[in-house]
């Protein structure tokens, strides 16, 4: 009887098929590879018949689903799911969905990932072949799981639902901001407050209240507008700041940020039909106070446009102020507070004015701008760059900061 030798094994494998109890292993049919649970050997002369799995089929490089499902991962695997963190559950999932992977994603892109009547996310299962599950308000998880039965529609899916977040960022509010904290500019505010309080009520000044008014707490330049929706690019814009120290040393040529605050001034609004009443930063000497600045927020926006958290478009509608008075204050509406976006220059081609956006109620500004054209705020340095985070505050009742650096 002839022994079963390396040779005899490897000419067999070519064709037959071995089964065993338990286990797997790697079987090679007429160039194909496929894997099966095995433990005692048994030799057939019959061909393997691929098992076809339950649930949607899809058709990869000429095989069935059900066959695909038996193909190593050296063959299912793609460029794509190469570098995905794929889990693959080898005790057996329902319809055969034993790779997933699992998704950070805020549960503010929720919404754009099912859409109306799940419609979404029905398409994005549909069209990979993949089941996504998306956490419910109620869970404290914020992960998306994606489950297939096959590393390439684990990769496909994940890249469709990239795609979907990329496209609905724009519709989502900002979520941070750089900005220059005025500690020092409160004790003069806080006076203007009392004063402008005595003499202007609802009674007197249409559409005007003391909620419009910003907390002096909250004083600020806010010199860019950022959407921070993951750990990973927080951290990506801490990374920002934190290396621009000699580029931001340089763009105010490493000199003090010193500025005079002097009049009331009204923001490309129609003085009776108001939003905002700010306070615009002069440079003591009388030139130009905010020539630096703009030479810092030019590099901050290509800082972190180069790293995909900014556009360019904040740096043409840049208009350096400190808010004093706005009109969305008065509901303060889930996406509004003095941060939500850059003031927009005037034309230098109209010379029309914008009332108060429509729909929101403004105030009657036209008094107080005259009595306070020339009023005085004092000198004022700037000593710190704060990357803050709407909508949350610290103890001493600024935006919550998230990294910071000194300034000169």
């Amino acid at each position: 009887m002839a022994l079963w030798s390396d040779q005899v094994e490897e000419e067999a494998a070519q064709s037959l098929h071995y089964e065993y109890e338990k286990g797997l292993t790697l079987i090679q049919v007429q160039g194909r590879t496929f894997r099966k649970a095995h433990v005692h050997l048994v030799a057939t002369t019959h061909k393997p018949k691929a098992k076809r799995a339950k649930g949607p089929q899809q058709s990869v490089k000429g095989h069935t689903a059900g066959e695909e499902a038996l193909l190593t991962d050296t063959e299912a695997d793609t460029d794509e799911s190469a570098g995905l963190n794929i889990h693959f559950d080898n005790h057996g999932k329902p319809g055969g969905l034993n790779y997933s992977l699992a998704m950070e994603v805020h549960p503010a892109f929720y919404k754009h990932l099912i859409g109306i009547k799940g419609q979404m996310r029905a398409k994005l299962q549909k069209d990979t072949d993949s089941v996504i599950d998306i956490p419910k308000p109620e869970d404290t998880t914020q992960h998306v799981l994606i489950s297939a039965r096959t590393k390439r529609s684990i990769a496909s899916a994940k890249r469709r639902i990239d795609e979907v977040l990329q496209q609905s960022r724009e519709k989502l509010p900002f979520t941070h901001f750089i900005s220059m904290p005025l500690t020092s500019l409160k004790g003069s505010v806080k006076t203007f407050y009392d004063e402008l309080l005595s003499g202007f009520t609802s009674a007197n000044t249409r559409g005007f209240d003391d909620s419009l008014l910003l907390p002096p707490a909250q004083l600020h330049i806010t010199l860019l507008m950022l959407k921070l929706y993951s750990p990973e690019e927080v951290q990506r814009a801490i990374n920002v700041l934190n290396t621009s120290r000699a580029q931001i040393y340089d763009a105010v040529q490493t000199r003090s940020l010193v500025f005079r605050f002097e009049g009331l001034q009204l923001m490309n609004d129609e003085p009776s039909h108001a939003s905002v009443v700010y306070l615009q930063p002069r440079d003591p000497s009388g030139h130009d106070g905010t020539k630096r600045l703009l030479i810092l927020q030019d590099h901050l926006a290509a800082r972190f446009k180069d790293v995909g958290l900014a556009d360019l478009q904040q740096q043409s509608t840049f208009k350096p102020h400190v808010t004093l008075i706005n009109a969305r204050f008065r509901t303060r509406e889930e996406d509004d507070d003095s941060t939500e976006a850059i003031p927009t220059a005037p034309s230098s081609t109209s010379g029309t004015t914008r009332s108060c956006k429509p729909g929101r109620p403004g105030f009657d500004a036209r008094v107080m701008l005259d009595k306070f054209a020339n009023k005085p705020f004092g000198d004022h340095k700037v000593e710190q760059l704060h990357l803050s985070e709407r909508f949350k505050y610290d103890q001493d009742g600024f935006y919550h900061c998230v990294a910071s650096m000194t300034l000169p």
